[in-house]
């Protein structure tokens, strides 16, 4: 006997409705559809990954960073296999991962964000890089939700999508949702 999709993913039924959660099938990119601080810069044989970028090669982007002198440079590395995963420290399988590129923010974004370049704002820049790159591994992991809420005739009342990682209390589906 098949399953209706509605009867799937229930999490929450309150005073006849029903909240679904669901893939967010249509996520946004955040890498090309939202304003960063960082600017991800990869080189991979197969596939187009980060931000649109000028350098040709590797040694065009350590020319860059000798040159201009970031503050902030953080590798990346990606594991594929079974999907995609991207962090800035290694991953412990030699097959399947290796560093794809980098995470930088420039001098004069640093300073718009920032200010000066002291120990404590490095610090909280390396944050938001790394939280960055946490967002675009949800991205390219599938791991982007939404929600759809029905009353009890199975007519929708709400939805919202766009919600990147599975903590629903953190990202705040649960509060959009209201669960």
């Amino acid at each position: 006997m098949a399953t209706d999709s509605y009867d799937q993913n229930i999490i929450h039924t309150e005073d006849g409705e029903t909240v679904h959660i669901v893939r967010d099938e249509d996520a946004q990119n955040p890498r090309t559809e939202w304003e960063n601080a960082g600017t991800m810069v990869c080189f991979h044989h197969r596939m187009t990954l980060g931000d649109k970028h000028s350098f040709s090669c590797i040694d065009d982007f350590q020319n860059f960073i000798d040159e201009e002198y970031p503050p902030v440079v953080l590798p990346l590395f990606l594991m594929d296999h079974s999907g995609l995963s991207i962090r800035t420290r290694a991953f412990s399988c030699p097959w399947d991962s290796g560093q794809v590129g980098w995470i930088y923010i420039d001098n004069a974004k640093f300073k718009q964000e920032f200010g000066s370049a002291t120990r404590e704002n490095i610090a909280k820049a390396v944050k938001l890089l790394e939280a960055e790159v946490s967002t675009y591994n949800d991205y390219l992991g599938g791991n982007v939700w939404g929600f759809i809420k029905y009353d009890d005739q199975k007519n929708v009342i709400d939805s919202c999508f766009g919600f990147y990682g599975d903590n629903f209390a953190e990202n705040g589906l649960n509060e959009a949702a209201g669960i």
